[in-house]
């Protein structure tokens, strides 16, 4: 039997993971402007290498660029948010719709859940964000659209940032693991009504949260 096939990763690739993962680790927080060259230096590549990641990142919703502005980490605005939930609504409550109706088993999620459940404060938040959004992912994937699963994943890197501006406002991470096994034990109990008041409550809380966060955040300078 021969191996599977290795994916090859270019230097634009590469270089384009590195900033994504800085961005959603936190390490580059939002607002903050991102030199060319600064970053040809940080890399060690030229700096074409540099300005075609960026575009790469930049298709995902995970930097923006102004006339006469550095390319920048956007801070989202109520809009980008309630924007951002809106379309999680659709597809989430349609997925989960689905899963009951079908009594699917999503392994996928419940896997997240069990490394969710495993975690605690001394990891860092960037794994609570990873597992959070795969145990959502694979409710979306476990209906066995493709289509769907693309649209999901298509607002994946902003649904990240969106996550990564719970950092200061949980009073723990392993919150999160609590709230996502009441998510999935609803979704188990095959109760349409049940499950999608679930998602509902979940998807609410969370959007609340991050505009909250915005509100207080408000007015405060960024590089």
């Amino acid at each position: 039997m021969s191996a599977p096939a290795l994916r090859v990763v270019s230097v634009v690739d590469a270089v384009a993971d590195g900033l994504r993962s800085a961005i959603l680790s936190g390490e580059i927080t939002p607002g903050t402007p991102l030199a060319e060259a600064a970053l040809s230096r940080r890399f060690d590549v030229p700096r074409p290498t540099v300005r075609s990641a960026l575009l790469l990142v930049m298709q995902d919703g995970l930097l923006r660029r102004e006339p006469n502005r550095s390319v920048y980490v956007p801070v989202l605005t109520r809009d980008d948010v309630t924007d951002l939930f809106a379309v999680r609504r659709m597809t989430e409550l349609d997925a989960v719709e689905r899963l009951v109706a079908q009594r699917t088993h999503p392994a996928a999620a419940l896997r997240a859940l069990r490394i969710l459940e495993a975690l605690d404060d001394s990891d860092g938040w960037d794994e609570f964000v990873r597992y959070d959004f795969e145990l959502h992912q694979g409710l979306i994937d476990a209906v066995g659209s493709p289509r769907l699963s693309r649209i999901y994943q298509g607002i994946s890197a902003e649904t990240h940032l969106a996550l990564t501006q719970l950092r200061s406002v949980y009073p723990s991470p392993a919150d999160i693991a609590v709230e996502h096994r009441v998510l999935l034990d609803a979704i188990g109990s095959h109760d349409r009504d049940r499950a999608l008041a679930a998602v509902r409550d979940h998807l609410d809380e969370s959007e609340q949260i991050i505009l909250d966060l915005l509100d207080t955040n408000q007015g405060e300078p960024h590089p």
